[in-house]
């Protein structure tokens, strides 16, 4: 055993010499630092951290070797560490002798590193070793043999730990050795605070306690909370972060076994052998160290706290050691205490005393570094009491006290030590409406919400609970500070005002009256409060859950006046009243009126009569459907009146009352409208007009009329001077059938309206003229001609007023139209030997317009050519040539030979240029000549007007 054990420290030897030279003189392997080393598989770190347990497990020699490549790169090295690297080989036995090894020299590995380290790890136990050093032995009290165990009854908890739950535990490491962690939770340890190891007071390497897994597996099987403390040596923030980092890595696999704060604990700034003493931090520095590591544990999700003496931690004077007590602490010169309370860091205060002294919070005391426990065996233990907050009690007798419109106001029972009330208020959906604390035992939930808007609604209910808090900063196990909530209240607001108190009208009677109004929400009922002026109040006459209610037994034409308010229960039980409403003051009305109709009516006029009564006017309305077009105030001394500017042809609705205005009133008060209905006549219908006509029918035509149900045709009788029904329809064309051609006719068109049985016709149309056409004419003719006028005649048309004369070029465009009243006619100014078609027909005159009988067949005819101009004689020998101007149209020139002593002209030739040559004339002897143009027209030659004559001598 003795020969193992010696080869594995051997081994342990060559393995660090090799790591040491390797770290140290290999340019290609880099510096490791603290925050990488804890990169590090979590096995190699575990066993790296502490040189003294690289023995405890093979595998750390075969990871380091490998890890640093010590066999893949042999010739990489020089010498010296070749040679340590074969006595590394040869030294490594079998992993099974290794093992056999380990656990028979488990307590031999103890007493050497309990002897190498016991200097360096004095400080390390607890905080009396710190105050010993750093505060005068005379400010201390002796300590009671009763702090040697858990939960000393002598010992002093500040009044502001008064409302914590007491938790006693304790704060060990490797110096305790192996706990029985079963034997301590049975003689009281509920908690244990478990170093998870340091950072060298010498070489600031960093380690892990090698109590530390066995410590946190064991408490946590055993049922102890758990929380981690680490012995700082940093002397910067980089090393507090490294550190905190190695703690994380440490303690992450145990994550849910830790229940209880992560504490950061730096010691031995006032011993000269530990590398701290070197820092010489000021108090901002060394505050930000600590805050290093406790902000980087926050951010990893673990609660994180400090650990230090009250000097540390406080100002520490002869008022601090003498008291009286409790002391309102200032910070000290150290840390930032301040600070640490607001970033909520929890602080662990080591004291040896019967109390802490101060007034300032804290969550655990360590009260004794002397402590004896079951199943601890090894060195004395700290003793520590943590303080948990826990649950005020329930809140009871919350009930509502009072309500306005828009608050509501409630009370409950004080809880004992509470410091304050955290009140919820929801609507019936549970969303929350408003919630807040408040230190008294009673509360008023006001108007408005953060928006500004109203929070609360008239008549509204509410759920409203209630629970108690204490107020403290810190909870090391999650423990809630909030009490149970109250029982559920249900609240309600006060109803709104009642809104919309009115009398209708037609509810008053001379004796009763109704009043109604607009439901207001959350109300249980309403009261009915009636002025009473010998009181000078209102007073309640009834109440009643409806929005309506009849009064009766009223008197007659008398003022009263009501107002109305809502109610509902506060605790079920309490009335509470909403506002009253606005005053409605009404009257008893007077009679209704009597033999109220309709006397008569016209296409735009009703006229109504009715019975007198005793009023101050009457009221007269009239409706179109349900419009109010007219508003008409009579005269108290009429009965009758006429509504006129109505829309004819239309049904109206026509309602009378009669008012009174009471003395020192100015508002009228009514009677109750009776009403009376009737139409307007129709309108008397225009534009009548016959729209077609033949010889023995007429069609009559009329614009449409509102309101009409028919229409009815009246003729006028030439027998009886009267007119005489026609027909009736419903249209608005009717066809009169039967006639005698070329006849006129007299009509009038109505139209009436069935209304309730009855017609009602209105005025008959202005009297219309109508006639039917005339026969054809015959025999137009044209009985003259000239070169520039046609005569026409025809035959007589029997009953015609007269004759329209109508002229058309040879393309049938019109060019001329008269009427005349004779059967002859000469159309004037026509153009020579031009064609022209004529149409006459003959007409009766009606009211409107002319009837036309049809037209004679078209006439085609032509005018005569024009006369001869500019005949010329020219005699040579026996030869004459006449020449003349051309006529426009002609078809030829017709020659002749005058006789001067017989006055006779003969047609010697005809021709169709306006020249001629005449031969063989005798010598000596005058001749006579004249020239006319022609045109042949339907084989028939029509001859113009001969020219001038001519005469000329042949030699």
């Amino acid at each position: 055993m003795k020969k193992k054990l010696v080869s594995m420290m051997m081994v342990c030897g060559l393995a660090l010499a090799i790591f040491a030279k390797v770290r140290t003189e290999d340019p290609q392997i880099p510096e490791v630092t603290a925050e990488e080393e804890i990169r590090e598989p979590e096995e190699v770190i575990r066993k790296e951290a502490d040189l003294q347990t690289i023995i405890n497990d093979e595998k750390t020699i075969s990871i380091d070797v490998k890890r640093y490549d010590v066999e893949e790169n042999e010739a990489s090295y020089d010498e010296e560490t070749l040679a340590i690297i074969d006595d590394l080989k040869n030294a490594v036995e079998t992993p099974e002798e290794i093992e056999k090894a380990m656990q028979e020299s488990d307590e031999v590995e103890r007493t050497l590193r309990a002897q190498r380290e016991s200097e360096a790890q004095m400080s390390e136990a607890g905080g009396i070793r710190l105050i010993q050093a750093e505060v005068p032995e005379e400010m201390m009290r002796p300590l009671r043999t009763e702090y040697t165990t858990i939960a000393d009854k002598n010992l002093i908890h500040e009044s502001q730990t008064q409302k914590c739950k007491r938790v006693y535990g304790v704060d060990v490491s490797h110096w305790q050795d192996r706990i029985n962690w079963t034997k301590a939770k049975a003689a009281g340890v509920q908690f244990a605070i478990i170093k998870v190891g340091g950072r060298s007071v010498y070489d600031g390497s960093l380690y892990y306690d090698s109590e530390y897994y066995h410590n946190i597996e064991g408490a946590h099987e055993a049922g102890v909370k758990i929380g981690i403390y680490f012995f700082s040596q940093d002397l910067n923030t980089t090393e507090a972060k490294a550190s905190a980092n190695y703690v994380i890595n440490k303690i992450e696999p145990y994550r849910s076994f830790i229940t209880y704060p992560v504490f950061y604990d730096m010691e031995g700034e006032a011993n000269s052998d530990y590398r701290i003493s070197k820092a010489n931090f000021t108090k901002a520095e060394r505050t930000k160290v600590w805050c290093t590591f406790c902000d980087t544990i926050k951010a990893a999700g673990y609660t994180p706290g400090t650990y230090s003496s009250y000097s540390s931690y406080y100002d520490y004077s002869a008022k601090d050691k003498n008291g009286p007590f409790p002391i309102d602490s200032k910070d000290g010169t150290r840390v930032d205490t301040t600070l640490f309370e607001q970033k909520g860091y929890y602080i662990w205060l080591a004291r040896y005393f019967d109390r802490t002294g101060t007034s300032r919070k804290y969550n655990m005391w360590q009260y004794s570094e002397s402590g004896t426990v079951s199943g601890i065996a090894g060195h004395l233990t700290d003793l520590d009491v943590a303080y948990i907050p826990v649950k005020p009690g329930q809140v009871t007798g919350l009930k509502q006290t009072a309500s306005t419109e828009d608050s509501i106001t409630f009370e409950w029972k004080r809880v004992d030590l509470a410091d304050g009330y955290y009140y919820r208020v929801t609507d019936k959906a549970g969303t929350v409406l408003a919630a807040g604390k408040t230190v008294d035992t009673s509360f008023t939930l006001t108007k408005l919400n953060k928006s500004g808007n109203a929070l609360l609604q008239a008549g509204s209910t509410y759920q409203i609970a209630v629970r108690a808090y204490y107020d403290a900063a810190y909870t090391l196990d999650g423990t809630n500070l909030y009490g149970k909530y109250s029982e559920v209240l249900t609240a309600t607001t006060r109803p709104a005002q009642v809104q919309n108190l009115s009398s209708a009208l037609e509810n008053i009677k001379s004796d009763r009256l109704t009043l109604s109004w607009s439901k207001v929400t959350g109300a249980k009922g309403y009261q009915i409060r009636l002025w009473d002026a010998s009181k000078s109040a209102y007073v309640t006459l009834q109440e009643t859950t409806a929005t309506t209610v009849t009064l009766t037994g009223l008197k007659p034409q008398t003022r009263y006046v009501y107002r109305v308010r809502a109610y509902n229960y506060i605790n079920g039980k309490t009335k509470t009243v909403g506002l009253s409403s606005e005053k409605c003051t009404t009257f008893t009305k007077l009679d209704t009126i009597k033999q109220f109709r309709v006397l008569s009516n016209s296409a735009t006029a009703v006229r109504l009569s009715w019975s007198a009564q005793s009023v101050d006017a009457y009221q007269l309305l009239a409706y179109r459907g349900s419009t109010l077009e007219q508003k008409i105030i009579i005269d108290k001394t009429q009965t009758q009146a006429v509504v006129r500017g109505l829309k004819s042809g239309t049904e109206y609705t026509f309602k009378i009352r009669g008012y009174f205005v009471p003395a020192g009133e100015s508002a009228r008060w009514y009677a109750v409208c009776v009403a009376a209905k009737m139409t307007t006549k129709p309108a008397q219908p225009v534009k009548l007009t016959e729209t077609s006509a033949t010889t023995g029918k007429i069609t009559l035509g009329w614009e449409k009329i509102t309101g009409a149900t028919q229409y009815q045709i009246a003729v006028y009788d030439t027998k009886t001077a009267k007119y005489k029904t026609l027909a009736y329809t419903t249209k608005t064309a009717y066809t009169v059938t039967g006639l005698k051609s070329n006849k006129r006719y007299r009509y009038k068109v109505r139209a009436y309206k069935t209304y309730n049985g009855t017609r009602y016709y209105g005025a008959y149309s202005a009297e219309y003229v109508a006639a039917t056409k005339a026969a054809k004419l015959q025999n137009l003719q044209v009985t003259d001609r000239t070169d520039h006028s046609q005569t026409l005649t025809w035959s007589k048309v029997s009953g015609a007023q007269g004759y329209q004369v109508l002229v058309y070029d040879k393309k049938d465009v019109l060019v001329f139209k008269t009427f005349v009243k004779t059967t002859g006619y000469t159309v004037e100014n026509l153009n020579p030997a031009y064609e022209y078609h004529f149409k006459v027909r003959a007409y009766k005159n009606a009211t409107d317009k002319k009837v036309y009988g049809a037209c004679c067949d078209l006439l085609k005819s032509i005018t005569k050519p024009a006369k001869v101009t500019g005949l010329e004689a020219t005699a040579e020998g026996q030869h004459l040539t006449l020449t003349w101007t051309k006529t426009a149209r002609t078809s030829g020139y017709r020659i002749y030979q005058y006789d001067s002593v017989a006055k006779k002209s003969t047609l010697i030739a005809t021709t169709a240029d306006p020249t001629f040559t005449i031969d063989r004339l005798q010598s000596g002897k005058e001749y006579h000549y004249r020239v006319a143009a022609y045109r042949t027209f339907a084989k028939k030659n029509y001859i113009g007007s001969a020219s001038s004559i001519v005469s000329v001598t042949v030699e």
